[in-house]
This record gives structure tokens, C-alpha cells and sequence, in this order.
């Protein structure tokens, strides 16, 4: 239970990192060269880069969210952004696709799962955890 209400803080946390003013680090800036968008997005994977350039922890969650959320099948990955970046109530997205209420819900928690244990296997899970206490 404790880790789903983490999934689901890194999951609103990731929903306005991508909804602000960058739209995230996927957008492509007109005045922006491919060598810097290359580096942009390579950072997060070197937390000494990550931390001269100026992106915090909470970019670099988002950030590694945002890929494992590109790994996820693509209903569930629709019923995200429609539930995180839309805000729509999961009977608004049952109703638009004619399905039920409740499988919409157990698509989302098989996503739930899926994005916990890849955190989990990655160590990433346990680490902000201790951080959020």
C-alpha cells in the first residue's frame, strides 16, 4: 500500500513535469541544436552531470518515469496521461472508450505494478522512499 501512494505522488510529480512550461524534456525548442538536446537528455543518467547542470531530484524522477511509462502497453499509457496530465475521473475515461469503470481501474493498477517493480529492480523505489520519510 505504501509503495502504490508512492507510485502515485512520483506519478503526479511526473504529471507536472510534464505539463509546465518545458513540457518536459521530450519537447524540442526551436533554438535548441541536437547536441544539446542529446546531452539534455543523457543526464539523468549521470547524477555528477545532472547536478552541474542544475537538475534536481525531482526532474530526474519525472524524467525516469516519463521511460517507463513509454515501456508500458498503450492503453495503459493512455489511461495515465488521461488520468495525470488530462485529470479526468476514471468514469469520464470509461465512458469516452465504452468500457467499464472497472477496467479501466485494473488497467491502471496492472500499470501501477508494472512501474513499481521496474522502480524496485532498479533500486530507485527504495531510494526516494527514504527520502519522502
Amino acid at each position: 500500500m505504501k509503495h502504490m501512494k508512492h507510485i502515485k505522488r512520483r506519478l503526479d510529480e511526473w504529471a507536472w513535469w510534464r505539463t509546465t512550461a518545458t513540457l518536459g524534456w521530450g519537447i524540442q525548442r526551436a533554438d535548441e541544436t541536437a547536441d544539446i538536446i542529446q546531452r539534455r537528455n543523457d543526464t539523468h543518467a549521470d547524477p555528477v552531470l545532472a547536478e552541474v547542470m542544475g537538475i534536481d531530484r525531482m526532474q530526474s524522477d519525472a524524467l525516469d518515469m516519463d521511460n517507463l511509462i513509454r515501456e508500458l502497453p498503450k492503453r495503459q499509457r493512455y489511461y495515465l496521461y488521461r488520468l495525470y496530465i488530462y485529470r479526468e475521473r476514471l468514469t469520464d475515461i470509461a465512458a469516452d472508450l465504452n468500457v467499464t469503470k472497472g477496467a479501466v481501474s485494473k488497467s491502471l493498477s496492472q500499470a501501477y505494478r508494472k512501474l513499481k517493480d521496474s522502480l524496485d529492480s532498479a533500486g530507485k523505489l527504495a531510494d526516494n522512499m527514504s527520502q519522502a520519510a
